[in-house]
């Protein structure tokens, strides 16, 4: 391997420690745990994310079955993305 390449390994390694809070002196067990917490937090966070998407659709098909014009449910999904966005700012 050439040193440019190892540069970019070293590189990407640097960065995924410290996105997952990987410090020099953790042992092996330390560093296993804090990436498979990394790992369960985005899971978590993609399949939220993805059912949050899926009641999007299920709003609108409602709200247009129920006779709502198009900037109501423009207002009312703005709105509501405005709360989920904030409520993942807190408490995530």
């Amino acid at each position: 391997m050439s040193g440019r390449a190892k540069n970019l390994v070293a590189s990407i390694a640097a960065i995924f420690k410290s996105f997952i809070g990987v410090k020099k002196e953790d042992d092996v067990l330390k560093m296993g745990i804090k990436t498979s917490s990394a790992g369960i937090k985005w899971s978590l966070y993609y399949l939220i994310d993805w059912g949050i998407f899926a009641f999007y659709g299920f709003a609108v098909v409602m709200m247009k079955d129920y006779g709502f014009s198009f900037i109501s449910i423009f207002l009312a999904l703005w709105f509501l993305e405005v709360a989920i966005a904030s409520a993942f700012l807190v408490f995530y």
